[in-house]
């Protein structure tokens, strides 16, 4: 009997452990996914201190440059790119925006 609730005990906290690391996991990736969020509203505004910040914390968090590139600078490029075939934004926004991504890609420049 006691053996019994021994093994159940341990089941249960292997399991709370399990569901403890998910748990770790999913804001994890959320607070990557948020800091992306920013780094490409950063873009789309030309907010050049806050793309290098952005990006040495991405870095530190272990995501390649690719990474980077492909899912923070290249959207907000998107952006700023559909805003100027629409004629909301102009040449000096544009070229405000690539000047922030342009900083950032100098830090992941190997």
């Amino acid at each position: 009997m006691k053996g019994e609730t021994i093994c159940c005990l341990m089941l249960k906290v292997r399991s709370n452990a399990s569901q403890i690391r998910t748990s770790n996991a999913k804001l994890y990736q959320t607070m990557i996914e948020n800091y992306l969020k920013e780094m490409a509203q950063a873009v789309i505004d030309g907010d050049k201190d806050t793309c290098e910040i952005l990006t040495q914390k991405l870095l530190e968090e272990g995501l390649s440059a690719k990474e980077i590139l492909d899912r923070g600078l290249v959207p907000g490029m998107d952006v700023v790119g559909v805003r100027f075939r629409d004629n909301i934004i102009f040449v000096p926004e544009v070229l405000i925006s690539a000047r922030a991504m342009k900083s950032s890609l100098a830090i992941l420049e190997p």
